[in-house]
C-alpha cells in the first residue's frame, strides 16, 4: 500500500493558473520562466535551466494540453510533469528527444513517459515517474494530488558534488564506479546492472554524448523498502546538434564517441561486471530495432520525420561498431 511520509506533507499548498506574464515567458523565453517558477514553487530539478515542473489534471492528455490547462505548484504542492522549453536556436530539440526516447523504448530501455507538445511551441513534456497515485489521493482545491517518491541520482548516491557528473579523467573509470554503486545500492543489483549497461549502449548508439551521472538515478518504492534504477530520461541525439562529441563517461579506453570501437565494449563489460552473454543480446536488439524505430518515426513526416531521418543517418557508424562487437 502507498503511504505518505512526513517529508510529503502538504503545507501552504496550492495551484495557480499561469497568468499573462507567465505565458509570455514560457512561450518566448523558456529559461527565464523556469528560473522564476522553480524558485517560486521550491522545486529541485537537476539539469538545464530550461526545465520547470507544472501540474496537469490526470484526465488531460499532456500532448494536447493548452497553456491554460497547466497550473503552477505553490508551497509544497507537487508537480505532475516536467516541461522543457527549447531555445529558438534548437527548435527541433523536443522532437529530437521524443524520437530518441521512443526509439529507446522500442529497444527495450525503460524510459519516462513523454511527448512533444502539439500546442505549446518548442516544448517537451515528461510525466514525472517519481510520483504515485494512491487509491484515495489527497486533494488541493478539489484536484487530486499524487504521492512523491524519493529519487536519488548517482551523484547524490555517491555523495559527489554536481560538477563531478562528467568523467574528465579516463582513469576515474565511471563505468566501474557505476557498476559498484548499483551492486551496493540496488535492491536487485543483477537486473539493474544489466539495465544500466543496456542504457549506456543505447546512449552510444543514438549519439547521446550528454549522458552523465545525474542522468542515472535510483527510485525508492512508496514504502521506502526497496530502490531500483529509475526509468531513463534526458536522451537526446547530441551528435547532430554540433555539441561536444565527448561522452559523459568513457566506454573502455575512449571518451570521444567516434573513437569507441568493439574492443572498448569488451572492456566496458569487465568494468561494469555485467554478463557478456546478456549484454551482447541487448546490443543485438539495439542493432536490429533502432533503425526500425527511427524509420517508423521518419514516415510520420513533419519535424519529427525530418529529425528522425537525420538521426537515422547519423547512427549508422555506431551501429556498425555494436554489430562488430556482437560478432566477435
Amino acid at each position: 500500500a502507498l503511504r505518505f511520509t512526513t517529508s510529503d506533507k502538504l503545507e501552504n499548498a496550492s495551484y495557480r493558473a499561469l497568468n499573462g506574464e507567465d505565458e509570455e515567458l514560457l512561450e518566448k523565453s523558456g529559461p527565464n520562466f523556469t528560473a522564476a517558477s522553480m524558485q517560486e514553487s521550491r522545486l529541485s530539478l537537476a539539469g538545464a535551466q530550461s526545465k520547470t515542473g507544472l501540474y496537469l489534471d490526470p484526465s488531460r492528455d499532456p500532448a494536447w494540453a493548452g497553456i491554460h490547462d497547466w497550473l503552477l505548484p505553490e508551497g509544497s504542492a507537487p508537480s505532475t510533469h516536467i516541461l522543457k522549453v527549447a531555445s529558438r536556436d534548437v527548435e527541433d530539440l523536443p522532437v529530437n528527444e521524443y524520437a530518441c526516447m521512443e526509439a529507446a523504448r522500442q529497444c527495450g530501455v525503460k524510459v519516462a513517459e513523454s511527448q512533444f507538445s502539439r500546442t505549446l511551441p518548442r516544448t517537451f513534456v515528461s510525466r514525472r515517474f517519481d510520483r504515485a497515485w494512491p487509491d484515495s489521493p489527497r486533494a488541493i482545491d478539489g484536484r487530486p494530488v499524487p504521492l512523491r517518491l524519493h529519487q536519488e541520482d548517482f551523484c547524490q548516491a555517491l555523495g559527489w558534488r554536481d560538477y563531478l557528473k562528467y568523467e574528465i579523467d579516463p582513469l576515474d573509470c565511471y563505468a566501474r564506479v557505476c557498476g559498484e554503486l548499483i551492486r551496493r545500492v540496488s535492491s536487485d543489483a543483477m537486473a539493474d546492472t544489466r539495465v544500466f549497461a543496456r542504457q549506456v549502449a543505447f546512449d552510444y548508439a543514438i549519439g547521446n554524448c550528454d549522458s552523465h551521472l545525474k542522468n542515472h538515478a535510483f527510485l525508492y518504492s512508496a514504502s521506502w523498502e526497496s530502490k531500483r534504477l529509475a526509468p531513463a530520461y534526458d536522451i537526446v541525439c547530441t551528435t547532430i546538434l554540433g555539441y561536444d562529441h565527448n561522452l559523459g563517461m568513457s566506454i573502455g579506453d575512449h571518451r570521444r564517441i567516434e573513437d569507441v570501437d568493439a574492443r572498448d565494449f569488451e572492456l566496458f563489460v569487465g568494468d561494469v561486471r555485467v554478463a557478456r552473454r546478456l549484454f551482447v543480446n541487448d546490443c543485438k536488439v539495439i542493432v536490429r530495432e533502432l533503425p526500425r524505430a527511427l524509420h517508423a518515426l521518419k514516415t510520420q513526416g513533419g519535424k519529427l520525420g525530418k529529425t528522425s531521418s537525420t538521426i537515422l543517418a547519423n547512427v549508422q557508424p555506431r551501429l556498425a561498431v555494436l554489430k562488430d562487437y556482437c560478432e566477435k
